[in-house]
């Protein structure tokens, strides 16, 4: 099983570049916006030019249609559970609980067809030192009416419709912060897309979710939660 210091696909190191309005330095202590404008082409280009994936110069958003821009603003993601930029309580973490954090999000675009959650960690395995993102959680195809999921929602309350892809520890749902060393930020980034994903969506990776939302965000929203392991983490 992987953990957070292992590698087994190529690293992203520090091109990693966070969501729009999220900041990419030591800023991020200072409780960012819940709220985003959409993906910037240009960024999220440069995202997965990092990644190596194909047609690189293509963007995540929708080019068609109204405003995305428009739409895109209005859409906000919460975590009940935890203050955006704040530390995450034990129990979603993977020694203690490992039970995914509640969410909530208004805003949802009228032309979306569907929403898309993915769950990462871009400091790992050291945040002074970050050579890899880690992926937590990924859920495709909730429906636009959802509105929030659970706390748990990964242990089978997901919409019937919505199928969870593969994390980083090689499991399908969702997995809990492990950081080796320092605190680390940890991501929840919600998409609604103009399109549903295929039923071959069942089990998909981070690589291939953003290969298959590029050109169809019409908007997405982000909270951060923080988590550093204690001393003597329970089981």
């Amino acid at each position: 099983m992987a953990t957070e210091t292992e590698t087994p696909r190529a690293p992203d190191g520090n091109n990693w570049i966070p969501p729009e309005g999220a900041p990419n330095t030591e800023a991020w202590k200072g409780a960012p916006s819940r709220e985003s404008t959409g993906a910037d082409p240009d960024s999220e280009n440069a995202r997965l030019t990092s990644q190596g994936m194909a047609a690189q110069n293509a963007p995540l958003v929708a080019t068609t249609g109204p405003s995305t821009k428009d739409a895109a603003a209005s859409l906000t993601l919460i975590a009940p559970s935890f203050e955006d930029g704040s530390p995450m309580p034990d129990v979603h973490a993977a020694m203690s609980g490992n039970l995914s954090p509640p969410l909530r999000w208004t805003g949802v675009p009228a032309r979306a067809r569907s929403l898309a959650l993915l769950v990462e960690d871009p400091d790992a395995p050291d945040p002074k030192a970050p050579k890899r993102i880690f992926t937590h959680w990924i859920v495709v195809n909730l429906p636009p009416s959802t509105g929030a999921l659970a706390a748990g929602a990964s242990r089978g309350q997901l919409p019937d419709e919505a199928r969870e892809g593969r994390n980083d520890n090689g499991t399908s749902g969702y997995t809990g912060p492990a950081p080796p060393i320092g605190r680390h930020r940890y991501f929840f980034r919600l998409f609604a897309l103009d399109t549903v994903l295929p039923e071959q969506a069942s089990g998909i990776d981070r690589p291939s979710l953003l290969e298959a939302i590029r050109g169809h965000v019409l908007g997405e929203a982000h909270t951060i939660g923080t988590y550093e392991q204690p001393r003597n983490p329970t089981a």
